[in-house]
């Protein structure tokens, strides 16, 4: 099906349809590497936040 398509676009429509294919690889690979960062950073947040709230705690317990 993809092979009827591109014999019957002309080499012009040909390299636009390249263009546009690489450039939202390159998005989806850019999006994927931010979604990874932003995930790690989240988990670091989240084991600073818990650490202090059990510092906070051992403090208080602590008579």
């Amino acid at each position: 099906m993809i092979n009827k398509l591109l014999l019957r676009l002309s080499m012009g429509q040909k390299i636009v349809a390249l263009i546009v294919s690489v450039s939202m690889v390159s998005i989806l690979i850019a999006i994927a590497g931010l979604s990874i960062n932003e995930y790690r950073a989240a988990q670091q947040r989240m084991t600073k936040e818990v650490s202090v709230i059990s510092d906070v705690l051992a403090n208080n317990m602590t008579i």
